[in-house]
């Protein structure tokens, strides 16, 4: 294996391989290539306007050494990274202190207006850190492979229901009870209980008029949990449950992926998500010191904005539109999955080497009830209406889905932000990992059988002894296969 300074071309060869331009301009001939390239920001930072597209690389938003931004600052999204900002600004503008475990906020001289205002379209904060049995997750924890191919219906999908039913039902009863919640574990033996009522119920729990009050209330429990090591069972399990399903998404009908990024996912990301408790005591101490807000409704940026040097907001929230001005305003909301045509190797678009990635309707007529902004995402596919899931397409083991709907055996693309449409929950290193070892295992499939794996396998990750193995199998046997 050797390391190309990429340029961002890579084109097929009739022959089968690659040609990869590297940083220095010359061309190598590659066997198997995969594109891990990470995040790529499509928008422009604007800093002339203090607006930043994302949050990275975060020294971009530091002040002049010895300098101090002494006025509000806006971010869009109340997520853990958002909270990157919140924590890198405020220690730069003032000091934390612990008093007996009250910690408060003194802000230097010179950064008195210093304040961030964060706008989240609930106005909801992440919940706490909690203790858990096996913290690692695992892709088949709780059911095998073979159980859950089994609940593909006559139609060839996996249903978001279905999947609550058969799976997530018997395990969240269990949790419940060993969480000692009897109210949970009646309401889910009652099958009318179901995967909206479930949502709805667990975020009804985290709704506070005033979210930072909500979260110092969490915070007895959150302490409590962490410092004796009392497991949250159910949220344990919920984030073990889904992080299955993203290894299976591509089963599942355009109607349930529609569900799934606006109902389970922004659940996910609130109740489930699990901010460390020296980041909520940040938090607090920024509050209580006035020097942090959280404002609800969905942001837009203005298409007339006015001053120089500022960034104008819409704010829309209950139906109520007001508007927002910063000096500096940092989108922290995330990188969405790109485009075919922001796809970053437009050698392998033209060729038809990538596709986008897509779910067919179980009944098209649904697409006619959706609002006009997801419309947007449907298009013809051989006949057929289609929602663009986001991104490109791949297929189980990660090889890229050409305009043919094949897979390329040699070309793979493990990119989040190409892939989410297909694998739309992201986990970390751990996701990483276990990527990493279901594109190996798919390899070692193809070199074994002599032909390239067959796309239906969808290998899933093994345990770590058997990754190992199929690592130590690829490096001694068939390293010029790399």
């Amino acid at each position: 294996m050797r390391s190309h300074g990429c340029r961002g071309v890579v084109e097929s060869w009739h022959d089968g391989t690659f040609a990869l331009t590297t940083a220095e301009g010359a061309v190598a001939g590659i066997d198997r290539i995969v594109i891990a390239t990470g995040h790529c920001w499509a928008e422009e930072d604007k800093a002339e306007d203090g607006y930043y597209a994302s949050p990275w690389p975060i020294c971009k938003l530091f002040p002049a050494e010895g300098a101090y931004y002494n006025f509000e600052i806006g971010t869009l999204g109340a997520s853990l990274s958002a909270f990157d900002v919140v924590s890198s600004l405020a220690h730069r503008h003032g000091e934390f202190i612990d008093d007996c475990g009250k910690w408060s906020f003194v802000p230097h001289p010179g950064a008195e207006k210093f304040k961030i205002t964060m706008h989240a379209a609930n106005g909801m904060l992440p919940h706490l850190q909690f203790s858990q049995v096996n913290p690692m997750r695992e892709i088949h924890r709780h059911v095998d492979r073979e159980s859950l191919l089994a609940l593909v219906d006559e139609s060839g999908f996996l249903r978001l229901e279905t999947f609550f039913e058969q799976v997530c039902r018997p395990v969240l009863l269990d949790a419940f009870q060993k969480d000692g919640m009897p109210e949970l574990v009646a309401r889910l033996a009652d099958p009318a209980f179901g995967l909206d009522s479930f949502v709805a119920t667990m975020s009804a729990e985290h709704e506070y008029e005033n979210a930072f009050e909500g979260m110092r209330r969490e915070m007895l429990d959150a302490e409590e949990s962490v410092k004796n090591d009392r497991p949250v069972h159910w949220k344990e399990a919920m984030d073990d449950l889904i992080y299955t399903l993203n290894f299976h998404c591509e089963l599942m009908p355009a109607e349930d992926h529609l569900r799934l990024k606006s109902v389970v996912m922004p659940f996910l990301m609130n109740v489930i998500a699990a901010m460390p408790l020296d980041s909520a005591n940040t938090i607090l101490a920024l509050y209580d010191a006035g020097r942090l807000a959280i404002i609800p409704g969905r942001v837009t940026l203005s298409e007339d904005q006015g001053e120089r040097g500022k960034t104008m907001l819409k704010v829309d929230h209950d139906d109520e539109q007001s508007s927002a001005c910063y000096c500096m305003f940092v989108d922290c909301s995330g990188q969405k999955a790109l485009d075919l045509k922001q796809y970053p190797f437009a050698g392998l678009v033209a060729n038809g080497s990538v596709r986008k990635a897509r779910a067919s309707f179980v009944d098209p007529a649904t697409a006619e009830h959706l609002e006009e902004e997801k419309k947007k995402d449907l298009f013809q596919d051989e006949g057929k209406l289609v929602l663009h899931t986001g991104g490109v397409d791949i297929d189980g083991t990660y090889r890229l889905v050409g305009q043919d709907g094949k897979p390329h055996s040699g070309l793979h693309d493990i990119a989040f932000p190409h892939t989410s449409g297909v694998r739309p929950y992201s986990y970390g290193l751990q996701a990483c990992s276990a990527t990493s070892e279901i594109v190996v295992r798919g390899w070692v499939e193809e070199i074994m059988a002599g032909t390239p794996c067959r796309q239906e396998v969808r290998p899933a990750a093994a345990n770590h002894e058997n990754a190992f193995f199929v690592l130590d199998i690829c490096g001694r046997n068939n390293s010029s296969a790399f």
